[in-house]
């Protein structure tokens, strides 16, 4: 093993709970009533898909707003990336940089959104490739942005694993033939049966990690 792929949302921040309170209050607002597993379905699409699947449940559809409003109610939460940050980030980081492991973002979200989350918490120095939603055309749970960030890391996808979250996450990696270690998810109900092995949070990650990459712990 080489390198290290991290999606961005729900592994290295803790985006996706304040997304989703924004976007019930957001339902709520439009008299919208959706269950915790109707809600635990947008938890990892990308802006496009998000819209697309809401447009779908929306009762009654001659009541649907207009995407304008969609995008500004259920728009990113990106004022403050500090506080999102999730913990032992800068630890499993380091360790991996240590140990000479290329480093890696798989993320649906934009450059700017993911430039703007490194840069305020001072952790883009780490990473070697950046690959964005704006990359490919077909998103998660298409491979196709894991097949970019393998071409440019330069490695076949034995030589790598992912750290996910979400199920279009995690079958994203899989139909690209990486390994999977998924963060546990408990506040959504998010299907990561799939995964080839779930932790709870990036300290155990990073045990697994140097188990399959045969390393000391203590590096």
């Amino acid at each position: 093993m080489k390198a290290v792929i991290f999606d961005m949302d729900g592994v290295l921040i803790d985006s996706e709970a304040l997304h989703l309170y924004d976007f019930r209050v957001f339902l709520q607002k439009h008299n919208q009533n959706l269950t915790n597993e109707e809600l635990s379905e947008f938890v990892g699409l990308d802006a496009k898909t998000f819209i697309g699947h809401l447009q779908e449940i929306w009762k009654p559809v001659s009541l649907l707003p207009s995407i304008e409003k969609i995008k500004e109610g259920c728009k990113y939460p990106s004022d403050s990336f500090q506080d999102m940050l999730v913990p032992h980030v800068r630890f499993i980081l380091s360790h991996l940089k240590k140990n000479n492991i290329k480093i890696a973002i798989a993320s649906s979200s934009p450059y700017n959104i993911i430039y703007k989350m490194l840069s305020i918490n001072d952790i883009d120095s780490y990473f070697d490739v950046i690959v964005s939603g704006n990359d490919v055309q077909a998103k998660k749970p298409s491979p196709d942005i894991y097949f970019e960030t393998l071409k440019r890391l330069e490695l076949p996808s034995n030589d790598c694993i992912v750290i996910e979250d979400s199920l279009v996450g995690i079958q994203a990696a899989i139909n690209a033939g990486l390994y999977v270690i998924a963060i546990k998810e408990n506040r959504f109900l998010v299907d990561q049966s799939q995964a080839d092995c779930i932790v709870n949070d990036l300290i155990e990650a990073w045990i697994q990690i140097a188990h399959i990459f045969d390393l000391s712990m203590l590096d």
